[in-house]
Parts: C-alpha cells; sequence; structure tokens
C-alpha cells in the first residue's frame, strides 16, 4: 500500500518559523545584558565600593552561565579556577591598583594549570586552555572595569553607553542579516561604537575625544573577540554567525572589550 504523506506548510511559513525560533532567544539574551549594564551604570553613580560589589555580581553571574553552559555542551571546563579569577581580580585591583591585577591574573592562570596536580581528570590539553582561556577571560572582565571606576566615573559612563549602542545596533542588525547579508551584526557595532565614541568624547568635558573614540572602537573589536572566545568555550567551536548559548553569551563579549577600553583610555590619556 502506498502511505499517504500528511500535508507539509509552505516552504515560506516553515522558514518564517524557524526564523522565530532563532530571534525568540535574542530578545531574551538582548535584555538580560541589557539589565546588567544598567545595573553596571547604577552602581558607577553610587560609590566605588558598590561599583565593586556590583561588578563582582555580573561578571559572577556571567561566569556562572558560561560554566553551566560549557558543562551543558560536554565541553571540558574547570569553573573554579574561573570564579577564583573574578575574585583575585576584584580584590587585587581595589587594593592595589594594576599592580594588583597583573598578580591576580598570573595567579588565576597558575591556578587553572596547578589544579591539574591534584586532580588528574584535569590533566588533558583540552580542559587545561579552556579552563585557563574562561580563568584569563574572568579576570580580565572584573579587574580593569574597578580600574576604570577608580579614576573617574564619567569613563566608566562612556564605556556603558558604548556598550548600549553597540548592543542595540548589533541585535538589530542580525534581525536583518537573514534576509540581508550585507548587514553584518559585527560591522554595525564597530561602526555604532565608533559614532558614540565620538558623541560620548565630544559630550563630556572630562574626557579626550581622540582616546574615547579610539578607545570605542577598540572595544568593539574586543566585543568580537569576546564573542569568539565564548563561542569556542561554550560549544567547543568558534561560530560568529550565530548567537552561542547560554542566558548571557552577550555579555562574552561586552565584559571582554571593558579590558581593551580600559587599556586604551590609559594609554591614550596619558
Amino acid at each position: 500500500m502506498t502511505q499517504i504523506e500528511p500535508d507539509k506548510p509552505p516552504i515560506g511559513q516553515v522558514s518564517r518559523e524557524a526564523l522565530t525560533r532563532v530571534e525568540s532567544p535574542l530578545t531574551l539574551q538582548s535584555l538580560l545584558a541589557a539589565m546588567l549594564l544598567v545595573a553596571l551604570f547604577v552602581a558607577n553613580l553610587t560609590s566605588l565600593r558598590a561599583f565593586v560589589v556590583v561588578v563582582v555580581g555580573v561578571v559572577g553571574l556571567w561566569a556562572w552561565d558560561l560554566t553551566d553552559t560549557a558543562g551543558r555542551n560536554q565541553t571540558d571546563l574547570n569553573p573554579l579556577p574561573v570564579f577564583a579569577g573574578v575574585a583575585a581580580a576584584a580584590w587585587g585591583s581595589y587594593r592595589w591598583g594594576f599592580e594588583g591585577l597583573a598578580v591576580a591574573t598570573a595567579v588565576t592562570v597558575a591556578v587553572a594549570f596547578g589544579w591539574a596536580i591534584f586532580r588528574p581528570t584535569e590533566r588533558t590539553a583540552k580542559r587545561l586552555s579552556n579552563t585557563a582561556l574562561a580563568s584569563l577571560l574572568a579576570a580580565l572582565s572584573t579587574g580593569p572595569l574597578i580600574l576604570l571606576r577608580m579614576r573617574t566615573e564619567t569613563e566608566v559612563t562612556a564605556y556603558v553607553i558604548v556598550m548600549v549602542v553597540a548592543l542595540v545596533t548589533s541585535e538589530v542588525a542580525r534581525q536583518f542579516q537573514h534576509r540581508y547579508p550585507l548587514f553584518d551584526a559585527n560591522l554595525a557595532a564597530l561602526a555604532a561604537a565608533a559614532a558614540a565614541g565620538l558623541v560620548v568624547g565630544a559630550a563630556f568635558s572630562e574626557l579626550s575625544l581622540s582616546a574615547t573614540f579610539v578607545a570605542a572602537v577598540a572595544s568593539a573589536g574586543g566585543i568580537v573577540a569576546g564573542q569568539t572566545a565564548g563561542s569556542l568555550l561554550r560549544t567547543g567551536h568558534i561560530s560568529l554567525l550565530q548567537r552561542a548559548p547560554g542566558a548571557l553569551p552577550m555579555m562574552d563579549g561586552i565584559l571582554l572589550a571593558s579590558a581593551i577600553f580600559w587599556l586604551a583610555i590609559i594609554t591614550l590619556s596619558t
């Protein structure tokens, strides 16, 4: 007997439904990232101690989401050195400034490798490299934000504004990227960050226009670098065209961009 297949929906309808399933999580991911940026902005206006607490909380949430997603995707990663990197970078930066961050970063990577001495299961190249990379990202996502706030509130405000503009522009471009391939989300974020850097640098007299512009453009590159590293740690492979899984994958790039922004500011403002 000939089996009659059920009616299939039109190809266009399937594509729209698939597109909806892909885009819906992005809205939630964008909202969560925006909420964390707002938390940083509000804490920046209160006090340094409050800002340090919020930074530790924000980066800690990101670290938990990163390690949890990596575990669910069976990516070899030890979460303990990652959280140690957050705590060490926060403490070192707050107490001893740049020197404290440098020591904390070195200790964090050493802990990631030293853990293998006591745990034979950690003695694989993939697990060691993933743990060291994640720990390094955690330290570089925590300390520079605190050091930036120890300089001025305005520089943190500039960083948050640039990140929000780049985030929104990137997501808008990503929605059209399925239909119009020329709408590259990374290039859109780069252009938006450059424009935001010019506006913010001109709006605040405390900031150097050239330094803020360069820092904004460089931090946009940091967003791409962070997303690349985040996709590798979360899934085991690099993907720039699709958003990595998890609740906070957008923070992969935003947090690493803080280190690039801070480095550009201190280099060009002196």
